[in-house]
């Protein structure tokens, strides 16, 4: 990050997610929250509707994070806060056994975005 920064090129930096989120436990906690409400949702649609077995396709909006300066100043210095946005399938199956919970299978990715276009518009500069 540094050798980019003093390079001052202007081009755009890939973060990688999964180094933040290892990086940062309260990034990682705050992904697992924001796809654990949307998989929530989902699963209950499934169950009231009987919709089983269709992939669900979801996609957050951008959601500000900022790092703790303190504890992670590195992060913080070189590119302060941060927008994260979540998106994936969910398939729900019924359950295996009567009055058991459904099966779900997850499918998520993060897409990190710093600064903006000047659309107002963050765009993605990372995610796989």
């Amino acid at each position: 990050m540094l050798r980019h920064y003093l390079g001052d090129t202007g081009d755009p930096v890939n973060i990688d997610p999964k180094q933040l989120m290892s990086e940062i436990p309260e990034f990682k906690n705050a992904v697992d929250s924001t796809v654990q409400r949307e998989v929530a949702a989902i699963v209950v649609r499934a169950l009231t509707f009987g919709d089983y077995g269709r992939p669900i396709p979801f996609r957050t909006g951008w959601i500000g994070f900022y790092p703790n300066s303190q504890k992670y100043p590195d992060w913080f210095r070189a590119i302060g806060g941060f927008d994260y946005s979540v998106g994936g399938i969910v398939t729900v199956y019924p359950a295996a056994e009567p009055g058991g919970p459904p099966t779900v299978r997850i499918e998520s990715q993060v897409d990190i975005a710093t600064g903006t276009t000047g659309t107002g518009a963050s765009p993605p500069r990372s995610g796989p």
